[in-house]
């Protein structure tokens, strides 16, 4: 239970620090700061004056065979010769599993319904496209026979 009890007062000790002498001094630099005149003509330098080679501007009517260089490129790998196997010949029977033969007509077969749908709606489409153009042409007939109306009964009620 030593938690709860008043611990003795130690006492005191004078601590003696050591003697520090002074803090010592940084020196003292110039506050002059550069000139802008002095900046400028650093900035303004060309780039021959530190010694990087310029390219040459060539003017359009200047382009010849001479001064386009157009290295020449080699291929990474070298082309490989195909070799077959054998030439199948066609007096020789090919073996193919029955699965696969199969699945390759039910293939086809899809196929040939897919076509004949789009075909049934490449004609849907086609009809579709000449009852509009129908119903165009009635349209602009109609608009043509009010018109011409309307011209008569203009000229009919302002006729003088």
């Amino acid at each position: 239970m030593a938690l709860f009890f008043k611990r003795k007062k130690e006492e005191k000790k004078d601590i003696e620090l050591p003697h520090v002498r002074e803090i010592p001094r940084f020196p003292e630099f110039p506050t002059k700061f550069p000139e802008i005149e002095s900046i400028k003509k650093e900035i303004e330098r060309k780039p021959e004056d530190l010694g990087i080679p310029m390219r040459e501007v060539i003017q359009p009517g200047q382009i010849t065979k001479e001064n386009i260089s157009i290295p020449i490129r080699k291929p990474i790998q070298e082309e490989k010769v195909m070799v077959s196997r054998r030439s199948p010949d066609e007096t020789k029977p090919i073996f193919v599993k029955i699965e696969k033969y199969k699945t390759a007509l039910d293939l086809i077969d899809q196929i040939k319904s897919k076509i004949s749908e789009a075909e049934k709606i490449l004609i849907d489409i086609e009809n579709l496209k000449a009852n509009e153009d129908k119903e165009l042409e009635n349209w602009k007939s109609e608009l043509q026979e009010i018109k011409e109306k309307l011209l008569s009964v203009d000229k009919n009620l302002f006729e003088v």
